[in-house]
C-alpha cells in the first residue's frame, strides 16, 4: 500500500474531503490532489502537517 492508498483510505474511513484536509494541514489542495494520484513525492513536512490533521501518525499514512 502507499501513501496514496493510505491517504485515500484514512480520509474516506473519516469523512474528510480533500477541500477540508487542506483547511485543516495547510497544505495547498493541489499538492494533496497530486500525492493521491502519484504525481508527486511527499516530503516530510508534508507528511507530518497531512498526519497531524487527520491525527494519525506518520508511520500510519506511509503504513510502516
Amino acid at each position: 500500500s502507499t501513501i496514496k492508498q493510505q491517504l485515500s483510505n484514512i480520509r474516506e474511513k473519516r469523512n474528510i474531503g480533500l477541500y477540508d484536509l487542506s483547511k485543516r494541514s495547510g497544505v495547498a489542495y493541489s499538492v494533496l490532489y497530486y500525492i493521491e494520484n502519484n504525481r508527486r513525492d511527499v516530503h516530510v513536512s508534508t507528511a507530518l502537517k497531512i498526519a497531524k490533521a487527520l491525527n494519525v501518525t506518520v508511520e500510519d499514512l506511509f503504513e510502516l
